[in-house]
């Protein structure tokens, strides 16, 4: 049986990376895909791979951090399709840098974006989805949502926060038919990635020096594939599960190995 057939998904986010794979392969599944981004010629982009494919999807333009707009286009959806069945809050930025040199304009950017945008679309999706009796959201936590991830403090602070608000709102959500997951993928090859800024470090080799990143096409599979089980928490890739045990079994020798990327990292700051 296929979870995904006909079924009206929203993925904000999905002019790139992540979110784009999402939506392919939740078009190739049958779906009906809304791809929405900040981006709307990417947005739109999307949508036209997707209908070259012979899937069905729509575009918009979305900031998440418009409460207004991301209320708008949850209801409207609901009004037009009848129902909304995923929605998957997947934008997201980043940047990496020692907390003594991460100004506050980066955390205050990371957090409208990473988690008041995740905050709107549940917000507006969850009482339609209540009142409907069922439906899925799907938050882009990260590895870095997991455990605390140094030399990325703000981001990690964001993540947290997302990991932490699904789990609460699964648990509310349980009895009403509402479901809730958090993806938390280590290392992935998408454009936010490149395009992070790196604080006071050289930002070519801090980016040698990570894990083998996963692919955002490798990744939607085994999204799809935790989201179809109703996986509450979904680590992909050898990274982020690495990361789930140890800090999960040995907190310690966890906080050790990160001490020594942090040493690491400044070792390399210094022969930049």
């Amino acid at each position: 049986m296929n979870p995904f057939k006909d079924k009206v998904c929203i993925i904000t986010g999905a002019g790139s990376g992540i979110g784009r794979a999402l939506s392919l392969e939740l078009a190739r599944r049958g779906a009906l895909v809304l791809a929405t981004d900040i981006g709307e010629t990417s947005a739109r982009e999307t949508a036209q791979i997707i209908a070259e494919e012979g899937g069905k999807a729509e575009s918009a333009l979305l900031d998440v951090t418009d409460r207004d707009a991301v209320r708008e286009i949850v209801e409207k959806t609901a009004a037009e399709k009848g129902r909304i069945d995923f929605l998957f809050n997947n934008a997201g930025i980043g940047a990496a840098g020692e907390f003594r040199d991460t100004p506050i304009d980066d955390w205050n950017r990371i957090h409208e974006v990473n988690v008041k945008g995740v905050l709107h679309g549940t917000h507006a999706a969850y009482p339609i989805m209540v009142g409907q009796g069922h439906g899925h959201i799907i938050n882009t936590c990260s590895a870095a949502g997991i455990a605390p991830t140094p030399l990325m403090s703000a981001y990690s602070a964001s993540k947290h926060a997302i990991l932490g608000l699904s789990r609460a709102i699964r648990i509310e959500g349980a009895d009403l038919g509402v479901k809730v997951s958090a993806i938390c993928p280590g290392v992935v090859s998408t454009p936010m990635r490149d395009a992070m800024e790196f604080r006071s470090q050289d930002k070519q080799k801090m980016l040698d020096s990570l894990p083998m990143a996963i692919t955002p096409e490798r990744l939607a599979i085994k999204v799809l594939k935790g989201v179809e089980k109703n996986r509450g928490v979904i680590p992909v890739g050898l990274d982020a599960w690495f990361i789930y045990w140890v800090n999960r079994l040995f907190p310690g020798l966890y906080d050790l190995g990160a001490r020594m990327v942090v040493r690491r990292s400044r070792k390399i700051s210094r022969q930049a």
